[in-house]
């Protein structure tokens, strides 16, 4: 009988805790969330074809990527899938000349862009130098960087893509089929929320 008398003074004592002095219940006003911190989920999808044009097989050898920083109040996601030929060399141009940089807010969102940009090109351009590639349709990448769970600023290279659900529903972000003389490397898929 000690035993049960134990158990309900300490559950006596967590009520206590709880409510707060003399039982009763305190106002608390509850704080919106920020409308940073809605739950990101993600994955990548590999489809495997056996023809390759040097015949070695480098798709095991992709690397993915996916980073969350926070920079001054605003929420950056950073996704990307690289081949082998491509390796790391995005990722780490964006930590160097993007992330490492205490940028405001007002200039995360000009900046991501370009810097996005400008990754791909200089990796594209040191890999034609580095292997006298004439094409680049034998390396492929696709990176994505959502800020503050509304701007998407999304680039690709070769036969890699992205997909967005919103709501259940999934959006490809760059077809294949509609090729134009500008490159849309920004888009904004998340403009309700």
């Amino acid at each position: 009988m000690g035993f049960y008398l134990n158990i309900k003074s300490k559950a006596f004592r967590l009520k206590r805790f709880l409510l707060g002095h003399g039982g009763r219940k305190g106002k608390h006003k509850v704080a919106k969330k920020p409308l940073w911190m809605m739950p990101i989920t993600y994955g990548y999808h590999v489809v495997e074809h056996n023809m390759t044009r040097d015949d070695s097989d480098n798709s095991d050898f992709d690397s993915v990527v996916a980073r969350r920083e926070e920079m001054n109040q605003t929420e950056l996601w950073y996704f990307g899938i690289f081949d082998a030929l491509m390796g790391d060399r995005v990722s780490k141009y964006m930590q160097a000349h993007f992330f490492d940089k205490k940028l405001q807010e007002n200039h995360i969102r000009s900046k991501s862009k370009e810097t996005l940009k400008r990754a791909y090109l200089g990796v594209r351009a040191k890999i034609r130098e580095e292997h006298k590639l004439v094409e680049t349709s034998r390396m492929g990448s696709a990176s994505v960087m959502l800020i503050n769970g509304e701007k998407l600023v999304v680039a690709n290279m070769g036969d890699y893509r992205t997909v967005v659900c919103r709501d259940g529903i999934a959006h490809q972000t760059i077809s294949t089929y509609q090729q134009s003389e500008k490159v849309h490397w920004s888009r904004r898929l998340f403009a309700g929320i």
